[in-house]
């Protein structure tokens, strides 16, 4: 790590500007030396190392350079992190310290040179098209990225530390010659302390605060409840406390509906979230349902009561995988019967106390499993929906529900998720036909 008031890497631009002036003045004039005699000052000026007094708060990142804050966002880091973060942009001067400094103590355990061109620093494409040089720094609590971006002057961008080093907060780790710019990309549970337009400083300025406390524990302590409740759901099933079990699943939706709000809440939502809910999904919703109704009517039926149990299971997980690759296309519908849907119904009719004929069951636990990886559009009650209600529609599951209330009106629970699915399979076989 270079020390001392003027960078190593210096040495040779003031050395022979300076020589040069020397030269011009004793041999030509001292007039016309000016001109190197200033520009030998300019590298003396930029290649300068000014001492610095770093935090010593080990929950705080410091600006890696020093420089104006020009941007302040969230993006997807997929060179090292690979996922949701925040990053903070600072532009470089000339007339700034070109020095970079390590945001926090750590281990670097990844590092990327890339060649590129030398677009001016303050462009947005430059984090892609300029030459760069990208450390990853691992505390042992979080990793941090951090690029250097060369500028339009800039033609190196120098390293002062290799992969495995481990680096103290504040520490010297490079510098890029000229004008340039400094990324850093953070967790998303960091927070940002600085602004655009801010004016920071290398090593001295605050630019996150590490969160005391992971708030992402209270949306996912919600995705554990549901995980647990069909875990015990399938143990009550195989003891035969049916009642018990149905509740479970019950229990299991209403920590499934909390879970996702929570996060938003607090604005801890992420990939990880999403993949161990679906987990939760596949075993509160698909697995112990299923479980519960083979035991509860089907056990004896032998390896036949196996096609509905594996149906309704396995179609549960195929829908939850599709759920997850298609978040980005937000239809205003369902593409399939959500399977917390499918859940419910299987044990709002064992708290309903009716019993279908068992080939009707088997046959009904299928359908279900199917329609779950359907493309039948199911409604989403989140605002107005991407498909026309047809009236005709709601009048035959009105019926159906007058129907089935008059056969047994112990039904009723279980008519709330059945109908559901109905309306679902009427409505967009309407809208297909109106087309």
């Amino acid at each position: 790590m270079p020390t001392g008031f003027i960078v190593k890497d210096g040495y040779p631009f003031i050395g022979v500007t300076f020589l040069i002036a020397f030269l011009v003045g004793y041999f030509i004039s001292p007039y016309v030396a000016i001109i190197p005699f200033i520009l030998a000052c300019f590298f003396t000026f930029f290649f300068r190392n000014p001492k610095r007094v770093i935090p010593n708060d080990p929950d705080v990142l410091v600006s890696p350079a020093d420089g104006k804050v020009m941007e302040v966002s969230e993006v997807y880091e997929d060179l090292f992190l690979n996922t949701e973060c925040k990053k903070v942009t600072i532009f470089l001067s000339v007339f700034d310290v070109h020095v970079n400094r390590a945001p926090m103590e750590g281990k670097i355990t990844f590092r990327q040179y890339t060649c590129g061109g030398f677009l001016p620093a303050y462009k947005d494409s430059v984090g892609f098209e300029n030459e760069r040089h990208s450390i990853g720094i691992d505390n042992g609590k979080i990793e941090i990225l951090v690029t250097q971006i060369a500028g339009l002057l800039a033609r190196r961008v120098i390293s002062w530390t290799d992969l495995g080093k481990n680096l103290a907060k504040g520490e010297l780790y490079g510098m890029i010659k000229f004008g340039s710019c400094t990324e850093v990309f953070v967790p998303k549970s960091v927070e940002i302390t600085v602004k655009k337009g801010d004016y920071v400083r290398g090593g001295e300025s605050i630019i996150g605060r590490l969160q005391k406390m992971d708030k992402s524990i209270f949306p996912n302590l919600f995705t554990a409840a549901n995980l647990s409740f069909g875990v015990v759901g399938i143990t009550f099933a195989a003891q035969g406390e049916f009642t018990l079990a149905a509740i479970c699943v019950l229990l299991s939706l209403l920590s499934d509906g909390c879970d996702g709000r929570v996060a938003r809440a607090l604005g801890v939502s992420g990939p990880m979230g999403r993949e161990l809910d679906s987990l939760a999904d596949v075993v509160g919703f698909g697995v112990a349902p299923a479980y519960m109704l083979y035991m509860y009517q089907l056990s004896h039926t032998g390896w036949l009561g196996y096609v509905p149990l594996l149906a309704f299971s396995v179609f549960g997980a195929f829908r939850l995988a599709r759920f997850n690759i298609m978040t980005d296309e937000v239809h205003g519908y369902f593409l399939g019967l959500p399977i917390p849907a499918a859940g419910c119904m299987a044990a709002t009719y064992v708290l309903s106390g009716i019993r279908l004929p068992e080939w009707l069951l088997m046959v009904l636990m299928v359908v279900v499993g199917y329609l779950m990886v359907s493309r039948v559009h199911h409604p989403d009650f989140k605002g107005k929906g991407a498909d026309p209600v047809n009236t005709l529609a709601l009048i035959i599951v009105a019926i159906l529900g007058v129907l089935a209330l008059v056969w047994d009106w112990h039904s009723w629970p279980v008519l709330i998720f059945a109908l559901y699915a109905v309306f679902g399979i009427c409505n967009t076989t309407i809208n297909l036909v109106k087309r």
